[in-house]
């Protein structure tokens, strides 16, 4: 079960984020479609104390990257 995520809506040097506290599938599906690797560039994944995951990038190239109890792995 997935506790939040948010996603970073960059405006120039600055950026908003948006946080949905226990999401639905539409939730993060939602986020996810708004990746396009310029003003919407980061997806963050809140699962546990120790796991997390970020998918970064978009409209076509992405980076998931998966923390589980300190252990990192990336996927390109």
């Amino acid at each position: 079960m997935i506790n939040s995520i948010s996603i970073d809506e960059r405006n120039g040097t600055t950026f908003n984020e948006e946080i949905v506290m226990n999401p639905t599938w539409a939730d993060s599906l939602r986020f996810l479609r708004k990746l396009d690797g310029d003003k919407f560039t980061l997806v963050f994944f809140e699962v546990s104390d120790t796991g997390s995951a970020l998918v970064g990038g978009g409209p076509e190239y992405f980076v998931v990257s998966i923390t589980i109890d300190e252990h990192i792995y990336i996927r390109l």
